[in-house]
């Protein structure tokens, strides 16, 4: 089977040159076709194969494409159908058909999704966000002038929700109806082994998704990559026990290595089926390349300056001793820390010895 694939793979590169010449990607880089053989390093098995790869032509030389995403300006009912006849020459691939909620798009989609919707990311905010603020207010952490700059931060991030994690979780999100509407998927998978004992294998996985809530127009995702696993010539399982830095919580090298590539054949098939669309075919390396800047509001609070008024009297400081306000009698008290908290209180902390 991959020698047919090989083999199909140098006809369409003989028969499709043109498709070929170097263009250029939403991130502003260069991609072209390139014989794996250049590139062994990080694509053993397609050099092996004597495979062409797609390949990225950027500012530190030729990289090899480890995935890439083709945004069609068309409805996925119009798309889906043109990819799987598209990969009908590369043999059998398993399918599957659902539906998805927005709440669970990979990372890369969703931040997409959130840069270019501000309603979404305003329903993070008032589910998530302001009843914390709300809750660090009634505290004494926060004063509530400074709630409405928490606000802005949070609005202006791709993830603003909450304050106590990083980022949200799908499980967060789906409690909101917004991020409950479903969008169609459909994926194809081909899973080859090949070699003396199977130890090699080929995973390729092309994914269509529909990203229309993501734009102001219909609007369709194909995702491409492949996954190769061999046997790492360097490993035996027994060859690490006499090495001289042999330690036994180690685990060692992994008995399997593995690369990720786009085979040249796939992706001149799907893009050039996907050219006689009337929508726009857009080629990007990551779906971050359409991430929309989000602009960030200033709403820090305006200093204003008062003169201190003259015709009152001033407050003289008065002195108390450190220990007095320890309730602690133990005479071995050291301070550490004196905390002024927004409604005027003193938070103070010292270490006792005994």
């Amino acid at each position: 089977m991959i020698r047919r694939i090989v083999s199909i793979a140098m006809g369409l590169l003989a028969t499709g040159a043109m498709a070929t010449a170097p263009e250029t990607t939403v991130e502003g880089t260069g991609w072209r076709t390139e014989s794996a053989a250049a590139l062994p390093k990080y694509a053993t098995v397609a050099a092996r194969n004597k495979e062409q790869i797609l390949v990225w032509d950027g500012a530190k030389g030729a990289q090899i494409a480890r995935s890439v995403v083709l945004l069609v300006g068309a409805p996925y009912g119009e798309v889906q159908p043109i990819v799987q006849q598209a990969l009908g020459m590369f043999g059998k691939f398993t399918t599957e058909v659902r539906d998805k909620p927005l709440a669970y798009l990979p990372d890369d989609w969703n931040a997409v999704l959130l840069s270019r919707r501000a309603d979404l990311r305003n329903a993070l905010v008032e589910r998530f966000t302001l009843p914390r603020l709300q809750q660090a207010v009634a505290q004494g952490a926060l004063t509530p002038s400074e709630i409405e700059p928490w606000l802005a931060r949070a609005r202006a991030r791709l993830d603003p929700i909450p304050l106590d994690r990083d980022a949200s979780v799908p499980a967060d999100r789906y409690t909101l109806d917004a991020f409950r509407v479903t969008y169609p998927y459909w994926s194809a998978t081909q899973h080859l082994k090949y070699g003396l004992f199977g130890k090699q294998e080929s995973t390729l996985s092309i994914d269509v998704s529909d990203v229309t809530a993501m734009f102001a127009h219909p609007a369709t995702a194909v995702q491409i990559r492949r996954e190769d696993r061999y046997a790492n010539p360097n490993y035996h399982p027994f060859t690490r026990l006499f090495s001289d830095d042999f330690n036994i919580l180690s685990t060692g090298p992994s008995a399997t290595l593995g690369d990720d590539i786009v085979p040249a054949p796939v992706f001149l098939a799907v893009r050039d089926a996907l050219a006689g669309l009337p929508g726009q075919v857009e080629i990007a390396r990551s779906p971050r390349a359409w991430v929309q800047p989000v602009p960030r509001t200033t709403a820090t609070p305006t200093l204003a300056l008062v003169a201190p008024a003259r015709n009152v009297p001033i407050i003289k400081a008065q002195a108390i001793r450190w220990d007095a306000l320890v309730t602690d009698q133990r005479p071995a008290l050291y301070p550490h820390d004196l905390l002024a908290l927004p409604d005027g209180d003193l938070l103070f902390s010292s270490q006792v010895l005994d």
